[in-house]
C-alpha cells in the first residue's frame, strides 16, 4: 500500500495495517503539521514527512524489521519504531522524540537535527548524533557517531546507559588534539571536543571507566 499527500498535510490520521513494503508519504510544499500516521508490524515500511517545515507530527511503526521513517525538516516531532531488526530514523529536525526499540542494527541518523530527545533500545545499535542531542542507549553494542568536523556544531550532547566496556564514540580526527575527558561536579565523565564548548557529558559514568578504545577518529 502506498499513502501520498501532496504539497502539504494537515492534522490527518492515517492508518496502514501489517502488510508488508506500505509507504506513507506527507507533507511537501506547505509542510506537514500535527497529523498522526500509524503503520503496523509488516516488514520495509516507510513514512516519509516529505520537505517543508513540518511539526507536531506523531508517526509510529510497528515490530517489523527493515522499517525506515524519514523527516526532512521540522520540529516537535514524535516518532517511534518496534523491535524490528535493521530499522532506520533519518531526521533532521529539532526538538523532537525519537524511540526505537530492541531490534539490532538500528540507526539514528541525527547528524543535522538539533535538540531531540533519542532512546534506542538492548540491540546493537549507531546513532549519528546531532547538536545538544540527548541520548538513551540499552545494553548493546552501541556506536555513537559524530560527523560534525566544524566546533561549535557537536552542542552539549548527554548520554545515558554509556557502557565503556561495550560502546564506543567515533569523532572526526580534526578533534584529535584536544579531546579530553573529566569528571564534571556531579561525577559524571564530560568528554570536551574542543575549546567552543563542544562536550559530551556520560550520565553515571566516571571519566576513568574511559579507555582509548572508546575513541576512533577517522
Amino acid at each position: 500500500m502506498s499513502i501520498e499527500t501532496d504539497f502539504g498535510a494537515f492534522e490527518n490520521t492515517i492508518t496502514v495495517g501489517n502488510g508488508a513494503a506500505d509507504t506513507v508519504s506527507v507533507g511537501g510544499g506547505l509542510g506537514a503539521f500535527g497529523n498522526t500516521v500509524t503503520v503496523g508490524n509488516g516488514n520495509e515500511d516507510s513514512v516519509h514527512v516529505l520537505p517543508g517545515n513540518s511539526s507536531d507530527n506523531t508517526i509510529s511503526v510497528g515490530n517489523g524489521n527493515a522499517d525506515m521513517v524519514t523527516v526532512v525538516f521540522g520540529s516537535n516531532n514524535e516518532i517511534a519504531l518496534g523491535n524490528g531488526t535493521g530499522d532506520a530514523v533519518n531526521n533532521n529536525s529539532s526538538s523532537s522524540t525519537i524511540a526505537l526499540g530492541n531490534g539490532n542494527g538500528d540507526v539514528v541518523n541525527d547528524s543535522s537535527g538539533f535538540g531531540n530527545v533519542i532512546t534506542v533500545g538492548n540491540g546493537k545499535d549507531t546513532i549519528d548524533v546531532g547538536n545538544s542531542d540527548t541520548i538513551t542507549v540499552g545494553s548493546g553494542h552501541d556506536s555513537f557517531v559524530f560527523e560534525q568536523t566544524t566546533a561549535g556544531d557537536i552542542g552539549a550532547v548527554t548520554i545515558n546507559g554509556f557502557n565503556p566496556s561495550l560502546d564506543a564514540f567515533t569523532f572526526s580526527s580534526l578533534f584529535a588534539a584536544s579531546l579530553s575527558y573529566q569528571d564534571n561536579a556531579q561525577g559524571n565523565a564530560v568528554i570536551t571536543v574542543d575549546s567552543a564548548g563542544d562536550t559530551v557529558t556520560l550520565a553515571g559514568v566516571h571519566s576513568s571507566a574511559l579507555q582509548p578504545s572508546d575513541f576512533r577518529l577517522v
